[in-house]
């Protein structure tokens, strides 16, 4: 991680524990961090679930830590210590954190996905909501949730469809952004409770991105 001190977005979020506020809201540059360092989409999942776990647990009790991003990517990072051993090689070193965020969202609102697994793509993998969270956000059964995450990894399995910075060609970068922007409205315009809360973190992780 890059060291810098947490910013979280406060405004317009008391409907969260701030826990899991400032879990959400370090979300987006830990997961594309290390999905740029793993490789994998489900790999990277699979130990920032962990790391939600972990936190939940351990800042509820004890408070957030004073740099949470770090203590995220740790928790996360141990997780996959043993896939990474019997891999081999060195992980791909991150890029710079708006590098990653532009990429993050690039790549979870790329073509190849529909506007609704966009949605969620965006929901899991930028904001850090749980399947079952954003099956209660969007307000549809949790199977149909699941079968959207389901698409989205074997999606970006396929050659081409991995991590991927934004396009620099004119047409496909205003075509990306423009994909990102409505995954972000579809996330304020959902019918749960956190809605807004949820919107806020997204908006403010794009403009982020797209501010450098």
């Amino acid at each position: 991680m890059d060291g810098r001190p947490a910013r979280v977005v406060t405004e317009g979020m008391g409907a969260i524990e701030p826990a899991l506020r400032v879990f959400r809201t370090e979300h987006a540059h830990v997961f594309a961090a290390l999905w740029r360092r793993l490789g994998e989409f489900d790999l990277v999942e699979a130990a920032m679930a962990d790391a939600y776990l972990a936190a939940m647990a351990a800042w509820g009790s004890a408070g957030v830590p004073q740099n949470p991003t770090s203590w995220m990517a740790t928790v996360a990072m141990s997780a996959t210590t043993s896939v990474l051993s019997r891999r081999g090689g060195e992980p791909t070193e991150p890029g710079s954190p708006t590098d990653e965020l532009r990429a993050l969202f690039a790549t979870c609102c790329q073509p190849a996905l529909g506007p609704g697994e966009r949605t969620v793509a965006v929901a899991r993998a930028v904001v850090g909501l749980m399947p079952s969270e954003i099956a209660a956000l969007l307000g549809v059964p949790d199977p149909q949730v699941h079968q959207a995450l389901t698409q989205i990894k074997k999606v970006l399995r396929q050659p081409g469809h991995g991590l991927a910075a934004l396009p620099t060609e004119a047409a496909p970068r205003a075509e990306r952004v423009q994909a990102a922007e409505a995954a972000v409205a579809a996330l304020a315009a959902a019918p749960g409770r956190e809605a807004a809360e949820v919107a806020a973190i997204a908006r403010a992780r794009l403009d982020a991105a797209l501010a450098g």
